[in-house]
C-alpha cells in the first residue's frame, strides 16, 4: 500500500500519486509473480510425486500345499493377498493374463472391457480332487440329459446347446467337442445383458490330485484348444519337485 499523508489525500498531486500507484503496482506485481512461482513450483513437486507409479511388490516364490501335492507360485499369480504364504490350504485362486498366463492386472482389464475389448483375464482356483466329476465326465452323466432343443454349430468346431431352463440351468449353454475319448466340455453364461459379463466355465483333473476349475471370458472361446493346452501346461509347471 502506498503511503499517501492526509494533506496529500485532500490535495493529491497527480503527478506523484501516479507515480507512487506505479511503483505500488511494480510491487504488486512482483509479490504475486514470486508468490505465482512458489505456487507452480510446488504443484509440479505435487504432481510429480502423485503421478509417479507405486513401487511394484516384489514377487516371491512361496509353496502352498494342496491335500498331499506342494505348489511352487510366484506370490503375483496369487490373486488374494492373505494367500500368498506357505503351508496347507483347501484352494488357491490364481490370476493370469491371456495369452502369456502372466500375472494379470484386473483394474486394466476392467478398463478394457468397459471399452469394449476382450477381457483377458483367467481367472483359476486349484482344489483338491474329491471323487467328483469334471466337465468332461459331465457330459454324458448329466449334461446331455438337460439338454433343450436348441442346438447351433459353436465356434471352431464345438457344438453349442442351450440347456434346460426347467432343470434349473436357465441361461446357460454347453459347447463341446462332439467326437473325442475326452472331449472338451465348457458351461458358459448367455445373456443380452451389457453389464453383466459372458463368461465360460471349465472343471478340469489335472493330475496331481488337483481340481482345476478356470473361467474365462466368452469372446475368448474361439481359442479353446489353445486355452486348455496352456491352463493344463500352466498348472503342472507350479508342482513342485518332491
Amino acid at each position: 500500500m502506498v503511503n499517501v499523508s492526509l494533506r496529500d489525500r485532500n490535495n493529491p498531486d497527480p503527478s506523484s500519486y501516479g507515480t507512487g500507484r506505479r511503483s505500488g503496482t511494480v510491487l504488486r506485481a512482483l509479490i504475486w509473480s514470486i508468490a505465482l512461482g512458489l505456487a507452480l513450483g510446488a504443484a509440479a513437486i505435487f504432481w510429480m510425486t502423485r503421478s509417479r507409479p507405486a513401487p511394484a511388490v516384489e514377487a516371491v516364490e512361496v509353496h502352498p500345499v494342496i491335500g498331499d501335492t506342494r505348489l511352487a507360485v510366484s506370490s503375483d499369480l496369487i490373486r488374494f493377498p492373505a494367500a500368498r504364504q506357505d503351508g496347507p490350504i483347501d484352494r488357491l485362486d490364481l490370476l493370469f493374463a491371456w495369452p502369456e498366463l502372466s500375472a494379470a492386472d484386473e483394474m486394466a482389464a476392467a478398463t478394457l472391457r468397459a471399452a469394449g475389448e476382450i477381457d483377458p483375464l483367467i481367472f483359476v482356483t486349484v482344489s483338491a480332487q474329491t471323487g467328483g466329476l469334471d466337465s468332461t465326465e459331465r457330459l454324458d452323466m448329466v449334461y446331455s440329459r438337460v439338454f433343450s432343443d436348441n442346438a447351433w454349430a459353436g465356434p471352431a468346431g464345438l457344438v453349442g446347446v442351450a440347456l434346460s431352463a426347467e432343470a434349473g440351468y436357465a441361461g446357460e449353454e454347453l459347447f463341446f467337442e462332439p467326437e473325442g475319448e475326452s472331449p472338451f466340455v465348457v458351461r458358459c453364461l448367455a445373456s443380452n445383458d451389457a453389464a453383466i459379463a459372458e463368461t465360460c466355465m471349465r472343471e478340469v483333473n489335472a493330475g496331481s490330485g488337483l481340481l482345476v476349475l478356470y473361467r474365462f471370458d466368452k469372446s475368448l472361446l474361439p481359442e479353446w484348444r489353445a486355452l486348455e493346452a496352456a491352463i493344463r501346461a500352466r498348472i503342472e509347471s507350479l508342482v513342485a519337485a518332491p
